[in-house]
């Protein structure tokens, strides 16, 4: 059976199961079943879904008061499932939730945090700010009490105050790898009683953001000190930059401001709509929920799953010296954190308003299911498997996790470098059958090493997902992204199309630093802003059977030389409208290129790394390709399927099937 087909199965018998304890409640035994409602009691049985006519017994009220039932269950040795039910309506969490390993379920009877049907609960982690005072035409202020990083508006992300308006301002000279960055502005940009104030400097360099208070500015030198260091490894001349949270007044609606010191919020009401019909939340908590277990066997947590809940509004944390991040928003915290875990489902979840990424599943979890969740509206990334040091022992690794029909579309509204799926150390995972849509930076990344060095990555699939419109304020990223030696790693019938960057490399498949043994087949990769395919440096690499198409600046690219065989790359449909088919270094010996088709739409001659195609043939590349139209079915309707005599099929060109592609019913 395909693994697809089994986790499909194991969702629709546990939905099943579930609707089999709605039929018999009234003649099972109730201690199986745990209702929770935002108008319930925690003194209350939680055996009843709605309030009694008494008035005296009805739903627990609260998250930890349902989970002590269900712990109490558990230490009676109750070995069934335990299913708690969460009606509709907005439980605001006081603390971050937790679970331990007291808390799980058995192989035999999991425990099932759901949501009642056709309701929707919201489990929050902001607070809903009132208590405003008009101070000028359309601002008005408050406090909440606490600081706050992210303020909505009936649910909609309101932006801080900041400066430009519109675009970015750009630093004078190149950063600096200074203790405490020296930021070198232009004109009046940076005015000097911004400092200390808790405005703060957004840098967008390469591949990577910064955000640092700023301590002082001079103003006759027109240079602004900032907490944190430039260390990293790219450096930028011009770098763009924004000021946020800039004091005083907001000017532009739909913006607002929080004083460091005080906690007073300004906010400039949003146009046509008046604050007093509003609901405003400021998110106050960072972590959502924790599941946490030991690396030893007796102590994880096991056999949970979550099941039609809303998990919104967590903040991000600025630290005094500010927030760097190195690459795929490695500093961003998530909202929802797993350790030390085995069969943990996450399915039919909602995951929005989040500060950081939305699920984590770090340190020594195994055989995790997310599956058909919605994650949206993000500071950083949707979901993060592993982390980024070598495990210790087999224990601590984490692996085996499925990860399928999932939609994950716009993030990095925070920390723009943050990525959809993004893999470190781990292998053995399914990525399959997810939409990755209008993101900052790359859709999936996976691998977490650079060069050749050992790590316990393998045999990770890559397939059948949707990726597209991505790659807007960064450079240097991948719809796929790949790192380090990952042997048995594939990635097949993918569709990935409109990948964007701010200066360079837009990549649709990008194998990085190191990427070894992997597979790249079946996938259609178009319109991307540098290239369809480019490897930086890697060994034994199959490229087989794929479309590249329409790519702006090359079909493929390879930009480091070794001395040992790199890649293969066969049977492949080339397209070009615009730029070059190769371009960097393919004639070194250490490229396997044969049986493919080029054709250039425009009818001129195409460069085959800085060759004609005679020059390129004469060196014993490409033998057996031919320069021919590839015959598809409505190329300007990015339809590539193949019509009948096209030469394509002489050359061993086997059709590529998409009609599954994205997330399946």
């Amino acid at each position: 059976m395909h693994l697809r087909h089994p986790v499909r199965f194991v969702l629709r018998w546990q939905w099943f199961a579930w609707c089999l304890i709605l039929v018999c409640a009234g003649i099972c035994s109730a201690q199986d079943v745990v209702y929770v409602s935002p108008t319930g009691k925690d003194e209350w049985s939680g055996k009843l879904a709605d309030t009694n006519t008494a008035g005296n017994d009805g739903p627990l009220q609260t998250l930890e008061a349902a989970r002590n039932h269900v712990r109490a269950l558990r230490q009676q040795k109750y070995a069934g499932t335990i299913h708690v039910i969460l009606r509709g309506g907005t439980y605001s969490l006081e603390r971050t939730f937790e679970l331990r390993p007291e808390d799980s379920g058995l192989s035999s009877g999991p425990t099932i945090y759901e949501a009642y049907p056709h309701e929707e609960p919201v489990v929050s982690g902001g607070v809903r700010v009132t208590d405003w005072t008009e101070t000028a035409k359309n601002v008005w202020q408050t406090s909440p009490g606490f600081a706050t990083t992210q303020l909505f508006w009936d649910g909609l992300r309101l932006p801080r105050t900041q400066t430009p308006k519109n675009g970015y301002l750009r630093m004078v000279g190149k950063t600096n790898a200074d203790t405490q960055f020296q930021l070198q502005y232009d004109n009046d940009d940076i005015p000097s009683e911004w400092a200390g104030t808790g405005a703060e400097v957004v840098l967008y360099i390469a591949w990577f953001e910064a955000r640092y208070p700023i301590l002082a500015v001079d103003t006759v030198h027109r240079i602004a000190t900032l907490a944190g260091s430039a260390k990293g490894s790219a450096f930028e001349s011009q770098a763009r930059y924004i000021v946020e949270n800039i004091p005083g007044t907001p000017e532009v609606a739909d913006t607002w401001q929080q004083d460091k010191k005080s906690n007073v919020i300004q906010l400039h009401e949003r146009p046509f709509e008046s604050l007093r019909n509003a609901e405003v939340i400021a998110p106050r908590l960072t972590y959502l929920m924790d599941v946490k277990g030991t690396n030893g066997t007796p102590g994880r947590v096991h056999d949970l799953r979550f099941s039609g809940i809303t998990f919104a509004y967590s903040r991000w944390r600025m630290t005094e010296s500010g927030l760097k991040s190195n690459q795929a928003a490695d500093i961003a915290e998530a909202a929802i954190n797993f350790r030390g875990t085995d069969d943990i489902t996450v399915d039919h979840c909602t995951f929005h308003g989040i500060g950081g990424y939305a699920l984590a599943f770090l340190g020594g979890n195994q055989h995790a299911i997310i599956d058909h969740n919605h994650f949206f509206d993000l500071g950083a990334g949707g979901i993060r498997i592993g982390e980024g040091v070598v495990p210790k022992g087999p224990e601590q690794v984490s692996s085996h996790h499925v990860i399928t029909n999932n939609e994950i579309d716009h993030d990095g509204l925070v920390y723009p470098s943050a990525v959809g799926i993004w893999v470190l150390i781990s292998g053995d995972n399914v990525i399959a059958h997810n939409h990755l849509h209008d993101l900052t930076y790359s859709a999936i990344s996976v691998g977490w090493s650079w060069g050749y060095s050992p790590v316990p990555v393998a045999n990770n699939r890559i397939d059948h997902n949707l990726i597209h419109d991505i790659g807007t304020v960064l450079s240097d990223l991948g719809g796929i992204y790949m790192l380090g030696v990952q042997p048995g790693t594939r990635i097949d019938h993918n569709l990935i199309h409109h990948v964007g960057c701010f200066t360079y490399g837009g990549w649709g498949i990008y194998l990085d630093e190191g990427s070894t043994g992997i597979t790249v087949e079946d996938n259609i990769v178009y319109e991307t802003q540098s290239a369809g395919f480019h490897i930086h440096y890697g060994r034994d690499n199959v490229v087989r059977n794929n479309i590249l198409a329409f790519n702006r600046d090359y079909a493929a690219r390879r930009t480091r030389s070794e001395g040992f065989h790199a890649l293969t790359f066969e049977r492949n449909i080339v397209v070009l409208s615009t730029g070059s088919v190769l371009d960097g270094v393919w004639s070194d010996g250490n490229v396997t290129l044969d049986k493919n088709l080029y054709w250039n739409a425009r009818h001129a001659p195409m460069q085959f790394a800085a060759n004609t195609w005679e020059q390129w043939q004469a060196k014993g590349n490409d033998s057996q390709s031919v320069i021919a139209d590839p015959l598809f079915r409505n190329a300007a309707g990015y339809d590539f399927s193949l019509l009948p005599g096209s030469p394509a099929l002489k050359l061993g060109f086997q059709a590529i099937d998409l009609t599954d592609v994205g997330p399946l019913q």
